[in-house]
Parts: structure tokens; sequence; C-alpha cells
């Protein structure tokens, strides 16, 4: 998925990633209008929960994925552009400012998000894969600079680094920030020997916390205790994964930081230089 934000451009907000969350967001549509996509499904699967979203939900159909959407909306814009004023009532959200943060701060999911959205470049197109810093992320940088960001679509997990990488082929002149959770990124590592091959100008934001974080919510949503196995089986550590020298075996620069200030830095670093660089933020 793509969606362009920033600046002074509206801001609309995600669906909820757990189902309940995203079941109650969408029985508020009045009705629930699809746009080039098909109606949305939950990533993974529950016994309690349905896995078709808008399950009741009155849905109408302004184009499929295969028709032309952008020629829709403009269609639908004439039509409604002749309306009274005062016949919409659409109204568009505008976020609040993030609480400044101190160098001296650890790194977890929200400061890292923060720090990433802080430091972005204008006009930087943003692949970002991982739990860990998602919502923060988008918290953070709806009022910030213009940028394009790039999301999974249909549960494709290692999609990050890999559409980080065609992101930089398509749009060379524009910084490409992939923020990656280390999961996730181990499904398509190699993608940084392709990024140092081409000198692609991105900054890979790497978030270590050593183990398989989406995996940990959904056993314990699941009801699972969590004991030795299961720990064993979301551990990256038994070895640690040493994200440094994996980049610079591929040829990409590495630093590893593990401070507010500390990560500040080496982003204003990496988004200055050419060619990719990759930043690991150990969390905890």
């Amino acid at each position: 998925m793509r969606l362009d934000r920033g600046g002074d451009r509206a801001e609309f907000g995600r669906l909820p990633y757990f189902p309940e969350d995203a079941v109650a967001a969408l029985s508020t549509a009045a009705p629930l209008v699809l746009v080039g996509t098909k109606s949305p499904v939950a990533f993974f699967g529950y016994r309690e929960h349905p896995s078709a979203l808008a399950e009741g939900v009155a849905t109408l159909t302004l184009s499929t994925d295969e028709e032309d959407s952008y020629a829709a909306l403009v269609a639908l814009d004439e039509e409604l552009s002749g309306l009274p004023v005062g016949a919409s009532t659409a109204t568009v959200r505008v976020g609040g400012q993030t609480a400044a943060l101190s160098d001296e701060q650890g790194l977890d999911g929200w400061t890292i998000g923060s720090v990433a959205a802080e430091t972005m470049p204008e006009d930087a197109i943003v692949s970002i894969e991982g739990g860990t810093v998602g919502h923060s992320f988008f918290a953070a940088s709806q009022n910030g600079p213009r940028h394009s960001v790039l999301t999974n679509t249909g549960g494709a997990i290692g999609q990050g680094l890999p559409v980080a990488f065609g992101a930089s082929l398509a749009a060379p002149r524009r910084r490409v920030v992939a923020i990656q959770s280390d999961g996730s990124a181990q499904y398509t590592v190699q993608a940084l020997w392709s990024m140092a091959r081409e000198g692609t100008d991105i900054t890979v934001v790497l978030v270590s916390n050593q183990k398989y974080g989406i995996l940990n919510t959904e056993l314990q949503r699941l009801g699972h205790t969590s004991g030795d196995l299961a720990n064993s089986l979301t551990s990256l550590t038994n070895p640690s994964l040493d994200w440094c020298a994996t980049a610079r075996g591929y040829g990409v620069p590495s630093s590893q930081v593990h401070s507010v200030g500390e990560l500040r830095a080496a982003l204003r670093r990496a988004h200055a230089v050419p060619g990719p660089t990759l930043v690991e933020a150990v969390v905890g």
C-alpha cells in the first residue's frame, strides 16, 4: 500500500491491526465504500472473530482492483462538486504534536518511530515493516514533512527491504527510509547486497528487539502460556543476530545505537551521505 502524507496533505487513519478493533471501526461506516480494493480481511484467523472484517456492513464498490480508481474518484469529485454548500459532512483529521524526546532516553517502539519521523528528509519514501514501530511512526509523522509510505500488502512478511530497494530504483532522487524489524528482515536480508551493488540512497533503521514480536503477541492472544519452548520458537537469540556484521558482509556501512541521541545523530548522518547505510536500533 502507498500513502502520501505530511505537509498540507489530508491525514487519513489506518484500520486497526487487531480484528476486534477493526470490526468496531468499520461498523461506523455508513456505508463502506471500496476504491480499487476488496473488502478487508484479518491478518490472522481467530476462532472467535470473523476473518471478514466488514461482515454485516453495507458496502458499495466505486471501483474494483482491475479498474481505473483515479478516474472513478475524479468522476465522483465532479459529481459531488455540484452539491450545495454544506451538503458534505466530510472532515479531515489533524493530529497533535508529539512530545519532545531527550537524547538520554532509551529505545523502544515509540521512541524509534518518533525519531525516524523527526529526522526523515523532505519528500522521503518510507518502507515500513514491523509492529514494534508502525503505530508510533504514523502518529509522529502525520504533521511532518511530505513523504510517501509503503506498507505490507496481504501480510507479505519480508516485503520491507525489497520494496525499499525497488522504490529507490524507481525514484532515485528521493531518500528512502526502510524501518524494518529484525524478525521480518530475516526473510529477505539479501536485499542489502542489492542496495550496495546499485548504490541506492537508502537508510535502513533496523529495529533489533531480538524476538519475533508479532508471533509472541499472537500466541498470547490465543491464550498460550509463555513457556521455554514457546519462547525459544520466537527468540532471535542463541545465537544473537549481529546486524552490523551482516550489513558489512553485504557491503552496507552500519552502526549500532542504544539511545535517542545516538539514533538521531546516526540517522542524520545516514540521510546526508549517498548510498545505503544500516542503523541497528537496539530495543530495551
